[in-house]
């Protein structure tokens, strides 16, 4: 499935910002070193760096990410200007564990037999698996908080029910003391009425 079969998730800004500690390639003079970028099929390149093997790019680049990208691939190449240019080591940045619109800055050690690393910062502008993680850890603290409400307010409930029913209680006990008060005077009453007659 090539790029043009997958949906569209988002652009992604990658700033490649340097290298440092690259192997130099040249015999007699130092390696002019740029990068290849790579994602979702397509490619760009940074500027040329002329004698630096700590190179400082400072390059900003768009790119469209589809379905089931993850990882940013990125190729630093020694230019010459006579032979082809030589390969000086390859790493991926993986992007899936940044935040959406959030930059985050990654370095990343070369791979390919060489030595250095590479500097990357990188914001994607769509909900990667990080962002959908924050976003349900946000959901699932939101409705603990929920239930912890909910069970407070049962808890206080339930007092207020125990309290009433305490009272209730309290009222029948009165009651029935009332009750048994009105039947004995009701009896003196009987009794003083079947005197008077």
């Amino acid at each position: 499935m090539g790029a043009a079969d997958k949906r569209k998730i988002g652009k992604i800004t990658v700033r490649v910002v340097s290298a440092s500690n690259l192997k130099n390639k040249e015999l007699l003079s130092k390696s002019d070193p740029y990068c290849k970028i790579e994602l979702g099929g397509k490619v760009q390149k940074t500027k040329t760096k002329e004698g630096k093997l700590n190179p400082e790019w400072n390059e900003t680049f768009e790119f469209e990410a589809f379905e089931g990208d993850e990882v940013i691939s990125v190729s630093l190449w020694d230019h010459n200007s006579i032979k082809s240019d030589e390969f000086m080591g390859y790493s991926f940045v993986a992007f899936d564990d940044c935040y959406k619109d959030t930059e985050a800055k990654k370095i990343s050690e070369l791979m390919g037999g060489t030595t250095g690393s590479l500097t990357v910062l990188v914001t994607p502008h769509f909900d990667t698996a990080a962002s959908k993680f924050a976003k349900l850890e946000h959901e699932l603290d939101r409705i603990h908080n929920e239930n912890v409400c909910a069970n407070s307010n049962n808890d206080l409930l339930r007092k207020e029910v125990n309290r009433m029913s305490g009272e209730n209680d309290r009222f029948a006990a009165s009651n029935d003391k009332l009750e048994s008060e009105v039947n004995r005077l009701g009896g003196e009453v009987d009794k003083l009425a079947v005197e008077n007659e």
